[in-house]
C-alpha cells in the first residue's frame, strides 16, 4: 500500500490488466501506457475520495522491489523516493 499526498487508503486494490483497451499515463513516469500494452490499476478509497491510479510495468515492479524501503514515499514520487535511497 502506498501512500497518496499525506493520507493513507483505507481500501487499496490492485488488478493486473493485460491489454489496455485505451491509452493510459503511468502516475510515476507519466510515459504513456499504449492500448495492448499490459499495466497495473489501482483503485483506492481515501478520506477524500476516491481514485484509479495506472502504473505501468517497470514503475509496478521498481515499486514492488522497493517496497520495505520506500515506506514514507507517495504515490507520484517512486523516482524521487529511489534516488534518495543511493
Amino acid at each position: 500500500m502506498f501512500e497518496y499526498a499525506d493520507a493513507m487508503p483505507e481500501v487499496w486494490e490492485e488488478r493486473h490488466v493485460k491489454k489496455a483497451r485505451k491509452k493510459h499515463k503511468c502516475v510515476e513516469c507519466n510515459s504513456e501506457i499504449s492500448i495492448a500494452e499490459s499495466y497495473w490499476s489501482v483503485f483506492a478509497v481515501y478520506d477524500f475520495g476516491v481514485e484509479t491510479i495506472k502504473f505501468c510495468e517497470i514503475c509496478k515492479s521498481m515499486w514492488d522491489k522497493h517496497r520495505a524501503e520506500l515506506t514514507d514515499c507517495a504515490v507520484g514520487s517512486l523516482w524521487e523516493g529511489i534516488k534518495h535511497l543511493e
